[in-house]
C-alpha cells in the first residue's frame, strides 16, 4: 500500500468490479481510451488482468482512495503491446473518475507510483488528451515517439498515439 497526503493506493481485489465498473462505463472516462464505454465483463476481465500482473509481476495498478471514496486507479504495467515502444519500461497509467478531475489527485498519485516504481516509465497519450499531456509534462514525461495507428489502444478507432518517457534512462 502506498500513501500520500490525501490518498491511499492499494492493489486491486475482486471487491472492486462495483466501482471499477462505474469508472469504466462513463463515457467520460473511455474518451480517448478506445472510445466505448466497456460492459462489466469487459471490466472484471481487466481487473483479473491487473491482479495477474501483481501476481506475475510484482507491480501493477493500484486502486486510489481518498477518505475511503474510490476516485480511479494509476499504475504500472507490461502489456506487451504490438509495436510496443517502451523497450524495458513499465507503461505508467492513469484513469481518474471524471468526477474528481481538477483536483490534483492525478498528479499525486502518478508521483507516489513512479516514486515507488523507480525504474525507467512510458506512457503512452492520446494527442487530443490535453488533461493528460499536462499531466505528462509536469511529471517531467518527455514526447519520444509518434505511434500512429494502434488498434490495440484505440480499438476500432485508427488514430495517432504519442510515446512520452520519464526518466533519462530510457532512448529509442
Amino acid at each position: 500500500m502506498l500513501r500520500t497526503a490525501r490518498l491511499q493506493l492499494r492493489p486491486h481485489t475482486p471487491e472492486d468490479l462495483d466501482d471499477r465498473f462505474a469508472l469504466w462505463s462513463h463515457p467520460t472516462t473511455v474518451r480517448y481510451i478506445g472510445g466505448s464505454p466497456l460492459n462489466r465483463e469487459d471490466v472484471w476481465s481487466r481487473l483479473l488482468r491487473s491482479l495477474g500482473h501483481w501476481q506475475a509481476l510484482g507491480f501493477g495498478y493500484f486502486v486510489v482512495h481518498h477518505h475511503q471514496r474510490f476516485l480511479g486507479e494509476v499504475g504500472v504495467a507490461d502489456f506487451r503491446r504490438e509495436n510496443q515502444h517502451l523497450p524495458g519500461a513499465g507503461e505508467v497509467g492513469w484513469i481518474l473518475h471524471p468526477d474528481v478531475h481538477g483536483q490534483g489527485y492525478a498528479l499525486e498519485a502518478v508521483t507516489a507510483v513512479l516514486d515507488w516504481f523507480a525504474r525507467p516509465t512510458g506512457c503512452i497519450i492520446h494527442p487530443d488528451n490535453q488533461a493528460s499531456l499536462k499531466l505528462a509534462a509536469k511529471l517531467d514525461f518527455q514526447c519520444s515517439v509518434t505511434l500512429g495507428i494502434q488498434p490495440s489502444l484505440a480499438g476500432r478507432n485508427t488514430e495517432n498515439f504519442t510515446s512520452y518517457t520519464f526518466g533519462t534512462s530510457v532512448s529509442f
